[in-house]
């Protein structure tokens, strides 16, 4: 009669713990008739056997990129460097006094006059097409002269005088209009405030 080894292997012991988990060993505790519940589990069973512990392998389904660990993003510090508030603010233009202001007025009315007197016939006239360029010219320059002037009764006289300049450059007779009421009365306004201010040649 063949002799059956009751030696159990430890495959099958792995498989039995796998399969009836988990397992409730009845231990004697406190006297006789009485046993407590304790939970095994087949990593304990293993360990108890002596036999390697397997960790548990997450599987995939097919198809499915397993998930990669996302790298950590280290956050660079900005190398934008700090504007300081002097740094921002808007450096003021410097303002022209008034009689720098009437100067500069001078200045221009002698360059138109240049131009007129050079250009002018026999008969006093200049022809539109030099007179309207030459009192535009002279309009852009009490302009940029107003610009660098204060809040002055002088600078409001030459953006007037500026003003109406402008629309004597643009008349079909430039000569003409030179002498109509606006001008004029723009170049009064202008040789008062000038001489309030004490401006020389006023």
């Amino acid at each position: 009669m063949p002799v059956v080894s009751a030696r159990v292997t430890p495959l099958r012991l792995v498989t039995a713990a796998l399969l009836v988990s988990p397992l409730i060993a009845l231990t004697a505790c406190g006297g006789a008739g009485t046993a407590e519940e304790t939970w095994v589990t087949p990593t304990a069973v293993e360990s108890t056997l002596g036999l390697p512990v397997v960790a548990p392998v997450t599987v995939t389904p097919a198809g499915t990129a397993a998930p990669s660990p996302s790298p950590s993003k280290s956050v660079k510090p900005s190398r934008t460097p700090s504007k300081s508030p002097s740094a921002t603010r808007t450096s003021a233009k410097p303002v022209v006094s008034d009689r720098k202001l009437c100067a500069s007025v001078i200045s221009a009315k002698e360059d138109l006059a240049g131009t007129l007197l050079g250009n002018m016939d026999d008969d006093g006239d200049v022809p539109a097409g030099i007179a309207g360029p030459a009192f535009k010219k002279f309009a852009r320059a009490l302009s940029s002269a107003a610009g660098t002037g204060g809040t002055t009764k002088v600078t409001s006289a030459v953006r007037r005088l500026a003003a109406a300049v402008s629309k004597v450059a643009a008349a079909k007779d430039p000569m003409a209009a030179s002498e109509g009421s606006a001008p004029s009365a723009a170049d009064d306004r202008l040789d008062a405030a000038c001489a309030a201010a004490g401006a020389t040649g006023y």
